[in-house]
């Protein structure tokens, strides 16, 4: 039946600007309109065989929710008439197409829709579909009906349900699930406005659910945990929309999550297993029912697991620490941490138990579904730290010689800013020279979980420092995991991995001595005391504590030598009675015996003998050399009192003398010049010559091993422009 409703817009008092677009629409939707209802589904509405289905619910009988379909409308003031229609489209079998059009100018018969008309030619036709059953006569089905009311200057248009019986009995509509639309037309002085939004229906009705009070479960034998399936706590369980048999369930131990539970995949987890950690004890547990809209429930219930001495004599995992470069060892020293979150979000935290220096058990699981294991290692942040890692990283950062492996890279990061800079170095220093006694922004050790492998360049990727774990039964964990553990500023791997070993040496070591002057000072006397190289050579850098008297000596300046970048940034007094020093080179400098390699001005507090009061102290850092032609070396500190007349020379006595192999000569030169060596045997015959224009500064000229052929006595003699030195050199 053809129905048009002309409505003559009133003359109120809002008079509006000729520029306004009328008829306006007040209040179209946005996007989707989302109808949220708690009601029940009824059978007797939207349920016709083979028009309906809902793919959701797998049934005929469609859920229905009341949808309040209405328009604001503002007419043109002092205009004609005002026509208002509406065109709502259904899909009805959920196949994404809206194969039924219910339009307001040809309305069904009462209780009926035209269906699969919207493909026909003003959706005139289609099949006659009954969509209300109800046992009652047809004057009193509900149809579909337009509504116009007046409030004021504004009309508004609704879509009701009313019957022929009682035509003043309004109903709101109720409309299928499913993806519907509808198009509203208004139309004034020939002049058209529409409106046009999608309309969902939500079910927003939680299912009903009942727990059971108490259970009481075995663990079952071959299997070493109980089973606990989440129907077995269920009383009652009933939902608005959903059947029961397209219900998901959910169980868990209460605080371990949030929400419903699901596994990683997001499927509902059904079961809960509970393994022997929980034996002779009672856990409240946690029902969850999920309907087919989402809508989520829960209610609480007590299980009891029941003692099962045989079922549990299962072995717990062990978890160890390994150091990266060397994974046949252990650490001493680690104590691990086991972390948590409770369903408020609050962190937890447990010191786990060793079982030896380097190892723990995972002899407890928390109240949670995931949680992880930390090593903790912080003591001596100095073990392995020395001036020659400085070296190394900045070696590294000049791309004069780079790091070759990516543990060295990450142990090398010392500041954590995922790089190696010179910020790290300065942080080294600054702990060398102890003028700090801690790292940064790092624990001294640092840990990552042993599966993942760094790439290359460690700074690409990422590996998790703590191992995070599912909670399961006993029998799904491996019987060991590892760590991997870096000794932060430790990028040559010499790290002491005892605690206890911190400080001994390996292998011998050479010496170089360092010398200076041993006079007696009065109270009150100044003096400038130099440290020399004794027998020169060629350097990278050094580093060293001296320990002095401070009741009896006070340290009132340090002078570093004219060598290479020395400055005052490499000598710190950290304390009453300490002078420390932290010196290198990427560029090797030679060091002549003349020119000193600091100068110590002190004054004496009270009468002494400089021998008595100052001294080296390896207890915090070794004193070492990083001689270019030598593994690193020990530093020993002579007192002679004939160092106070040590002069720069031009040339010095070759070094070692004696010597198994070569030696060098050190020279001093003001200028550029020509420089001559000659060696002849104990007979006065030369065997050997050499001719080396060398510029101003300071060089080694070398004496190879090949002109000493045979064991013996040999003469040298260097000339340099006009100076000339001679004297005896010894082959071992």
């Amino acid at each position: 039946m053809k129905k048009l409703i002309p409505l003559m817009m009133a003359l109120l008092g809002a008079v509006w600007a000729s520029a306004q677009s009328c008829p306006a629409v007040l209040n179209c939707p946005q996007g989707t309109q989302v109808f949220c209802d708690f009601s029940g589904n009824d059978s007797l509405l939207w349920n016709a065989v083979p028009l309906t289905y809902s793919i959701e619910h797998q049934t005929n009988d469609l859920y229905e929710g009341a949808a309040n379909l209405s328009l604001n409308i503002l007419g043109c003031a002092g205009g004609g008439a005002m026509y208002v229609s509406f065109k709502l489209f259904l899909d009805l079998n959920q196949d994404n197409l809206e194969e039924t059009v219910i339009c307001s100018q040809l309305l069904p018969q009462t209780g009926y829709v035209l269906a699969n008309n919207a493909f026909n030619p003003d959706y005139t036709g289609g099949d006659l579909y009954l969509f209300d059953k109800r046992d009652v006569s047809d004057s009193l089905r509900y149809t579909f009906d337009l509504q116009l009311l007046n409030q004021g200057d504004t009309t508004v248009a609704s879509i009701y349900w009313h019957n022929l019986k009682y035509p003043n009995s309004i109903v709101t509509p109720r409309l299928p699930e499913g993806k519907h639309r509808i198009v509203w037309t208004v139309t004034q002085d020939s002049i058209s406005t529409t409106c046009e939004y999608l309309v969902r229906i939500r079910d927003c009705g939680e299912p009903l659910v009942f727990c059971k009070d108490a259970l009481s479960v075995d663990i079952d034998e071959s299997l070493g945990y109980a089973i606990v399936p989440v129907s077995s706590l269920i009383d009652y369980v009933e939902d608005n929309v959903t059947p029961n048999g397209l219900l998901q369930y959910g169980i868990r131990r209460s605080n371990t999550g949030l929400g419903f539970p699901a596994d990683t995949l997001g499927q509902a987890v059904p079961v809960l297993n509970l393994g022997c950690e929980f034996a002779a004890s009672t856990q409240t547990v946690e029902v969850w029912i999920k309907d087919k809209a989402g809508n989520t429930t829960m209610c609480e219930s007590v299980v009891e697991i029941l003692p099962s001495p045989i079922a549990c004599a299962l072995s717990v995992p062990t978890i160890c620490s390994v150091p990266y470069n060397n994974v046949n060892l252990t650490l001493d020293g680690v104590h691990y941490e086991l972390l948590w979150t409770l369903k408020d979000s609050q962190e937890c935290k447990y010191n786990m138990p060793n079982i030896s220096t380097a190892c723990t058990e995972l002899d407890s699981f928390p109240g949670a579904s995931y949680f992880s294991i930390q090593p903790v290692k912080n003591t001596n942040p100095l073990n392995g730290v020395s001036t020659y890692d400085l070296l190394l990283m900045s070696k590294h950062i000049l791309n004069v010689e780079p790091l070759d492996a990516a543990w060295k890279m990450i142990a090398g990061d010392v500041n954590r800013s995922g790089s190696i800079t010179n910020f790290d170095i300065v942080e080294l220093r600054k702990l060398l020279l102890g003028l700090h006694d801690k790292l940064p922004n790092s624990t001294s050790w640092r840990f990552y979980a042993a599966y993942c492998q760094f790439p290359p360049n460690p700074f690409d990727g990422w590996c998790p420092w703590v191992l995070t774990l599912e909670n399961l039964p006993l029998e799904n964990y491996d019987a060991t995991y590892y760590f991997y553990g870096l000794k932060v500023g430790d990028v040559n791997g010499n790290a002491q991995l005892v605690d206890s070993l911190i400080g001994t040496e390996t292998e011998p070591r050479s010496v170089q001595h360092l010398i200076t002057t041993d006079p007696l000072m009065e109270a009150g006397a100044v003096l400038d005391i130099p440290v020399y190289v004794k027998d020169g050579g060629n350097w990278s850098g050094c580093q060293l504590e001296l320990n002095y008297a401070a009741d009896m000596l006070k340290i009132e300046g340090i002078i570093p030598g004219n060598v290479g970048n020395m400055s005052t940034d490499h000598f710190a007094q950290p304390g009453e009675g300490r002078i420390t020093m932290s010196w290198f080179e990427v560029q090797p400098v030679v060091i002549a015996p003349g020119n000193p390699l600091f100068t110590l001005r002190v004054r004496a507090q009270s009468p002494l003998r400089l021998s008595e009061v100052l001294k080296i102290q390896t207890a915090r850092i070794a004193a070492e050399a990083y001689p270019v032609a030598a593994e690193v070396s020990n530093l020993n500190l002579l007192f002679d009192p004939a160092a106070a007349k040590i002069q720069p020379q031009a040339i010095w006595a070759p070094q070692p003398n004696p010597t198994q192999e070569g030696a060098e000569i050190t020279l001093e030169l003001k200028s550029a010049e020509n420089v001559f060596l000659t060696l002849m045997d104990m007979a006065g015959r030369e065997v050997y010559q050499s001719k080396t224009s060398l510029a101003a500064g300071t060089h080694l000229l070398d004496v190879p091993a090949a002109a000493l052929s045979m064991a013996g006595v040999y003469s040298w003699r260097v000339i340099a422009g006009a100076t000339t030195a001679s004297g005896k050199l010894v082959r071992l």
